[in-house]
């Protein structure tokens, strides 16, 4: 059973859905495990599936089109808004979905140029008194384990999601962009400038970060 490999002589990843009960990071280092040390290559790859065979060792990168399950041609964003972050990433627009209790962020993205960092997107739920609820600290969003932004092409457009998560009825949604892991190094963020908004946004933390929505009852505050 799936993690244990034991002798199998295939593997199959699904890294378009959530992974659970497998953490999202505990999925990429078992695969780098296996291509790594378990004599294990990618045999095929596309569209976020990913098939790993035994006695396949120097086969060891991931093709191109593997990568498309987080790109978006013509994306139906629910909200644009324009925001770029230290000239090297933009985003395009984002929605919040709701099901069940859970709330889930979807972000659109592009490169403004090729970028050599894998910069850490940081989405964030607050409260009214700014103490963060929720982050993706410790579920991960898919995207951003497997298509880092040192990866990105510029021009496309990347789609990133958080993992749902009871965050109420009430919240504020953040974001901010990062040099490294560590969100509390403000002097690693990169600066924040808004260019245009559906929504009312505004900068945060001394314009390292910005305010996308607010959400009041369940409802998005329009003004």
């Amino acid at each position: 059973m799936f993690p244990k490999v034991e002798d199998a002589e295939y593997v199959l990843f699904d890294v378009t859905a959530d992974s659970w009960p497998i953490h999202p990071n505990d999925q990429w280092r078992l695969y780098r495990s296996l291509v790594d040390e378990e004599g294990f290559g990618v045999l095929a790859a596309k569209d976020g599936y990913l098939l790993l065979r035994r006695g396949l060792p120097d086969a060891d990168r991931l093709p191109d089109e593997f990568y498309s399950f987080a790109r978006r041609q013509d994306p139906e964003m629910p909200y644009a808004a324009v925001i770029e972050f230290g000239g090297d990433l933009r985003l395009l627009g984002f929605g919040l979905t709701e099901d069940a209790g859970a709330t889930s962020l979807t972000t659109y993205w592009q490169a403004l140029h090729s970028v050599d960092e894998d910069y850490r997107i940081y989405p964030f739920f607050f409260d009214e008194a700014g103490r963060i609820v929720e982050d993706t600290t410790l579920r991960p969003m898919t995207t951003a384990i497997w298509y880092p932004t040192s990866l990105w092409k510029p021009g496309e457009t990347v789609w990133m999601q958080t993992l749902p998560w009871d965050v109420g009825a009430d919240f504020r949604v953040g974001l901010g962009v990062v040099e490294g892991d560590d969100w509390t190094q403000m002097e690693k963020r990169l600066p924040v400038t808004i260019v245009s908004s559906t929504l009312r946004a505004y900068p945060l933390d001394e314009g390292t970060a910005v305010l996308l929505a607010e959400v009041r009852a369940g409802k998005i505050v329009r003004e």
